[in-house]
């Protein structure tokens, strides 16, 4: 299959994964919740164990761990902010992130797009933000107002994080870009590695607040979706790096940005019958995106 198949196919599963993760994040505190989620990601991550090398330079391993501990971030940053916040509010506003990672991937990689494809990134864009705030100006105004708010700064901050991650993992899969003494590191490895390292971290910050018999009560009470949200995390993630080793993360990273539709469009929180202009509109913006960003 080739890169935009693997983009489209984890954006599907990036939407329903942020859609359960959404629902249930609200029934117990974000560590503990995060703690059972990345040991589960893991051991479904077994699989892929007969294909992971141990073998990669201490620059790599570096690199990886770095990448563990912005996921820690990332995932902390992202349950407090689903806690408070409705899904179609914070999910769209992490496609600012699009704009970072295109232009670092331009400045570090030397990737070239042609000017189809950088309107398609601002349409992948302005569609994310027709979803949010509709088509009026002063509606904008309102959303960047509200950056003051608690909540919304996590969901920036996780913006960010994801944008270095990314950026990260490029240059792991393909360290020949940039010329780094290393060896490219494979899909497999990288995705198993990080996620182990991540769920340490998780288990070190639960062990430290002494919340293991909280995180027990998480497990028993919510093993199902915990389940269904590992498979799914683990389905999106690896789709992502199949992608990324492929493609270019400047056209990469806004095909995965479809997850923005989806999930407001699955989710319902904000389209309502009166509000069906707004969706089509974002609807046709977002498509067309993909179309130009492809083609």
């Amino acid at each position: 299959m080739t890169w935009y198949v693997y983009s489209l196919l984890s954006a599907v599963f990036f939407a329903i994964y942020f859609l359960i993760f959404h629902k249930y994040i609200h029934k117990e505190r974000p560590l503990e919740y995060l703690g059972v989620m990345s040991i589960l990601v893991v051991l479904f991550s077994f699989p892929l164990l007969k294909e992971v090398s141990f073998s990669h330079e201490p620059l790599a391993w570096l690199l990886m761990y770095a990448i563990s501990l912005l996921l820690t971030i990332f995932f902390v940053c992202i349950a407090l902010s689903f806690k408070h916040l409705e899904s179609s509010e914070a999910v769209p506003l992490m496609n600012i992130s699009l704009l970072f990672v295109v232009f670092f991937s331009m400045i570090l990689f030397g990737e070239q797009i042609s000017l189809k494809n950088l309107i398609g990134i601002l349409l992948m864009v302005a569609g994310s933000y027709i979803v949010e705030v509709g088509i009026k100006l002063q509606k904008l105004h309102k959303v960047f107002h509200r950056f003051r708010q608690k909540y919304l700064m996590y969901t920036l901050l996780a913006t960010g994080v994801s944008s270095i991650i990314i950026i990260i993992e490029k240059l792991l899969l393909n360290p020949e870009i940039l010329r780094v003494p290393i060896t490219a590191v494979a899909p497999d490895s990288l995705y198993f590695l990080t996620r182990a390292g991540m769920a340490v971290n998780f288990i070190l910050i639960l062990f430290y607040q002494h919340n293991f018999t909280r995180m027990q009560h998480t497990a028993k009470t919510l093993i199902l979706p915990l389940i269904i949200t590992a498979l799914l995390n683990v389905a999106a993630n690896y789709s992502h790096y199949l992608a990324l080793r492929e493609g270019l993360v400047s056209l990469v990273a806004p095909i995965a940005a479809l997850s923005t539709l989806l999930v407001v469009i699955i989710g319902g929180e904000l389209f309502h019958e009166h509000k069906l202009k707004q969706k089509m509109i974002a609807v046709v913006l977002m498509v067309l995106a993909t179309y130009l960003i492809i083609g």
